[in-house]
């Protein structure tokens, strides 16, 4: 960045704060904290499976629990990987709100990426 000299010397007095991404196993507490903040109870197996199967950026990833939560208590049955499963596959409201969201965000990705 070209500043003027006595600027930037102004602006490094400030703290500067570096942020960086979450990495997998970070995004895996946040989420195990959040399902616990909620009150949801189910198998850390959940969390692997949407870690590897699903787009890993936390607000997909809460997204989907929070589906998940309402679906296993619509249907009235324990979150199990088999119902994350149907939630993904069918056609409620939940399912295109996820797939939605998941279009949304891969087309800011790559306008961002050709923006650059």
């Amino acid at each position: 960045m070209n500043l003027r000299p006595d600027l930037a010397s102004r602006l490094s007095w400030e703290l500067v704060y570096q942020i960086k991404p979450l990495t997998d196993d970070e995004k895996k507490v946040a989420l195990e904290y959040y399902a616990m903040q909620k009150g949801m109870s189910f198998d850390r197996k959940i969390i692997s499976y949407c870690m590897a199967n699903l787009k890993r950026d936390l607000p997909s990833l809460i997204s989907t629990l929070d589906a998940l939560d309402e679906w296993s208590l619509k249907a009235k049955r324990p979150i199990t990987i088999p119902l994350l499963i149907q939630l993904l596959k069918k056609d409620n409201d939940w399912a295109i709100i996820l797939k939605r969201n998941s279009l949304i965000s891969y087309k800011i990705i790559k306008c961002t990426e050709c923006c650059l």
